[in-house]
């Protein structure tokens, strides 16, 4: 399993690094497990899960801080 949040979290650093629209993001989001999603999005920097939620749909972005503790959700999306 950590292998795959491991694969994950480079795939989903990848694609913010190549500017990608969106859509290959949401395919690869969409592919994954809600607990590898969740432990990937954890082990990006601050920066990089901004970037992701400003690029996936609002209700993507939306099911994924709903799944955040609280208080990581707030401080993350305070300052976006």
């Amino acid at each position: 399993m950590a292998d795959n949040q491991a694969l994950a979290q480079v795939q989903i650093q990848n694609l913010l690094r190549t500017g990608d629209s969106g859509e290959e993001l949401e395919s690869l989001l969409e592919s994954m497990k809600s607990g590898d999603l969740l432990n990937a999005v954890f082990h990006l920097t601050v920066d990089e899960q901004r970037a992701l939620l400003s690029i996936i749909s609002a209700e993507r972005a939306a099911d994924l801080i709903e799944e955040m503790p609280g208080s990581h959700a707030a401080d993350l999306i305070e300052y976006m």
